[in-house]
């Protein structure tokens, strides 16, 4: 396998990108050979679109909504309408 970055880059030079003979990409070396080609500008908009996707791989492994309580106040139904039982788990909550 090869991954090619540059158009000069060739099958067997150990180029940033390209797989060692392990198997593994020296990903990080890539990244900051192509970083330090980009203007000052371009280089801010790259960190940016980096925090963007560590924000969105936060989000990805986030736990999901554990919703345990649903139905527990069930028995209350007839006894309060939603806004009196919603006013009343209230007074709950800080006790």
């Amino acid at each position: 396998m090869f991954i090619r970055i540059w158009p000069e880059t060739l099958p067997g030079e150990n180029a940033p990108g390209s797989v060692d003979p392990c198997g593994e990409m020296d990903v990080m070396a890539g990244i900051e050979d192509l970083v330090k080609e980009l203007s000052p500008e371009h280089q801010r908009e790259a960190l940016d679109f980096v925090a963007y996707l560590l924000q969105k791989q936060k989000r990805k492994q986030a736990k999901p909504l554990r919703q345990t309580w649903a139905g527990a106040l069930r028995r209350y139904r007839g006894t309060y309408t939603a806004l009196e039982l919603q006013k009343e788990s209230l007074s709950w909550r800080t006790e």
